[in-house]
């Protein structure tokens, strides 16, 4: 299967007599991994302007989602695909470029960040490579187009990606002494780039693997410090590196900053995610593995618990840990059969105290390890005599 589809196909005839391929990162994954990506990016040599009128003709769905640098999105057949008319940079400041509109791919394939980056598909399939990304792709190389000093200097969260493509490969990274250096050099002017941008970059490094020897190169290359981590250790885990590239990133922060302060700092964290964060942060404080983990897993959240657990057993392995995980991932806390509707059946009154009953009732039920719903009856009628 390859990534040239027949909507794709379509999308390119009906910007004809315009050029139009597939460039980035779907070229990319399918060369190094022959994965077909869900995100498509299309280079054209058609206007934006151009590029809506002509795919509105043939009845296609066009969202202008960054016309200033020449990108519309096309909807076709329930699939977003983003096309965007090749460009050249003419002024950048680290953060933002202005570009120019060219119909050169060759010059479209400067303003990139790396050599894999800028591979290119046609129509038929066939590639075409101006700066050997094909041959770092196969040594496992990342290696940026032109001078990296410049090319840092037009995005300063090129350090960030430099670092991230590396987890792309199988083998553990090939940093370039070099290119560190340079980064080390300029590693205060992430300052400039948005919290926003950087945790997204941060997060897709923790979800790929060699994390950890990533995240410890960017501690030495003091890139940590100057997102906001100051203070944050190299970390090492002998023989258990696969096991922790295992954990979600939010699992992965708690163990690599010690300060939890700094994640809720530097990263821009859905509320979901601060929630989770903080009820993980809780567990690890207040879990007691000398007792039942499942009574434990229902008052401090089941994912919560397994999260916990899974940290501990990283930092420090033991037997107990191992047989908490296998315990709740054979048996899930069950669900508190009884409602307040129960209780005004057995003759409680509607109030407000009926949460302070409910919560005695929920309190014993975990304590004598989950009884039926009929045994919490008789408890209640018991107690209310």
């Amino acid at each position: 299967m390859k990534p040239i589809t027949t909507d794709i196909l379509k999308i390119f005839k009906t910007l004809k007599p315009y050029k139009s391929k597939l460039v980035g990162g779907c070229v990319r994954d399918y060369i190094a991994n022959n994965i077909i990506a869900d995100d498509i990016d299309i280079a054209t040599t058609a206007t934006p302007d151009i590029v809506m009128e002509m795919l509105k003709k043939a009845g296609m769905h066009v969202i202008p989602t960054g016309l200033k640098h020449g990108t519309v999105t096309c909807i076709y057949n329930n699939k977003p695909y983003e096309i965007t008319t090749l460009r050249q940079d003419i002024q950048t400041n680290g953060r933002h470029a202005k570009v120019v509109f060219t119909d050169s791919y060759y010059k479209d394939s400067l303003r990139r960040d790396f050599t894999f980056n800028a591979l290119y598909m046609d129509a038929d399939g066939d590639i075409t490579d101006y700066h050997n990304g094909q041959e770092d792709l196969a040594k496992s190389i990342v290696n940026f187009i032109g001078d990296p000093s410049a090319r840092i200097q037009e995005d300063y969260l090129r350090i960030l990606r430099y670092f991230r493509f590396h987890g792309k490969f199988q083998k553990l990274p090939q940093f370039d002494n070099s290119v560190l250096n340079i980064i080390q050099r300029q590693a205060d002017n992430l300052k400039q780039i948005s919290k926003e941008r950087i945790t997204q970059e941060i997060f897709k490094i923790l979800q790929q693997q060699h994390c950890l020897a990533i995240w410890n190169t960017m501690q030495k290359t003091h890139v940590l410090e100057n997102i906001g981590l100051t203070n944050t250790p190299l970390v090492h885990f002998t023989h258990k590196e696969k096991e922790f590239e295992k954990l979600e990133p939010l699992e992965k922060l708690i163990i690599l900053i010690p300060n939890e302060n700094h994640i809720f700092k530097t990263f821009s964290l859905s509320n979901a995610q601060k929630k989770t964060l903080k009820k993980i942060i809780y567990a690890t404080e207040h879990i007691n593995l000398t007792q039942p983990i499942l009574q434990q897993a229902y008052w401090l959240g089941y994912k919560e618990t397994i999260s916990t657990l899974k940290i501990l057993n990283l930092k420090s392995p033991e037997k107990e840990i191992s047989k908490h995980i296998q315990e709740l991932k054979v048996k899930q806390p069950p669900t508190f059969p009884i409602k307040g509707a129960d209780l005004i059946q057995l003759g409680y009154t509607a109030s407000p105290s009926l949460g302070k009953v409910l919560k005695e009732v929920e309190t014993w039920w975990v304590n004598n390890n989950f009884p039926s719903k009929d045994d919490c009856l008789t408890y209640i009628k018991n107690v209310g005599k």
